[in-house]
């Protein structure tokens, strides 16, 4: 299972990507790996190291604390004295649905990267 920081981080990750119109295999040059390693990034499948992050920070024109933006622990909002025998107790996410996500994900790289390949001429 996925811890949830990385694939929150993941998240941001693919988000700030996408701002920047950059493809998969644009922000793997700037971070020294392959493309399939950004999408498990993107997916929380892999965790992205500090010096990777850092990289990506300044390709993507974000500070390190914009990847951790919105994410609330499982200690979040939980009052003193409550019983945390209960933290985790979310259930993953369905295969199914994993699969749908990363299938709208492809198609999505898919198209940015058409339409940018049509702006240039190629």
């Amino acid at each position: 299972m996925n811890d949830p920081v990385d694939a929150h981080v993941g998240a941001r990750l693919r988000h700030a990507r996408l701002t920047a119109q950059l493809s998969q295999e644009e922000l793997a040059l700037a971070l020294g790996v392959s493309a399939e390693r950004v999408h498990q990034y993107e997916c929380g499948a892999e965790r992205v190291g500090a010096g990777r992050l850092y990289l990506a920070c300044r390709r993507l024109n974000v500070s390190p604390t914009y990847f951790f933006e919105g994410y609330e622990g499982p200690a979040a909002g939980s009052a003193a004295g409550e019983d945390p025998s209960h933290e985790g107790d979310t259930p993953a996410p369905e295969t199914e649905e994993r699969a749908s996500r990363l299938a709208v994900d492809r198609l999505i790289d898919q198209i940015m990267q058409r339409i940018r390949s049509e702006r240039s001429g190629t």
